[in-house]
């Protein structure tokens, strides 16, 4: 619905609303005896400003289901695999937000 920011907005009247940032990324090395490429490890947040963590925790099965199951192309090399690897949970704000990291790996071949 257009709510996925590079960081986080600045409060405004639609604080309502659940939205999504972009996290940090760790690139690591990943060659074969024959192909070279990266390990992409993605952040990807999810706020809510609902008390407790059934909403956030159902947005972030969302963009899972969507992530790992899309047919990602970029202009310069292939995506092997995308995989879901890991999640945390926060509460921000002295308690008026709630986070979700969410944390995706994804093996991209140089071609």
């Amino acid at each position: 619905n257009g709510r996925i920011y590079d960081d986080a907005p600045h409060q405004s009247a639609d604080a309502t609303e659940a939205y999504l940032t972009l996290g940090d990324e760790s690139v690591a090395a990943w060659d074969t005896a024959t192909e070279t490429g990266a390990i992409h490890d993605v952040v990807i947040r999810v706020y809510s400003p609902v008390r407790g963590f059934l909403s956030p925790k159902q947005i972030a099965g969302s963009v899972c289901e969507a992530i790992c199951a899309a047919d990602l192309s970029l202009s310069r090399g292939r995506v092997v695999t995308q995989e879901f690897t890991g999640a945390a949970t926060r509460r921000e704000e002295q308690g008026a937000l709630r986070r979700i990291d969410l944390t995706f790996r994804f093996v991209i071949e140089d071609v």
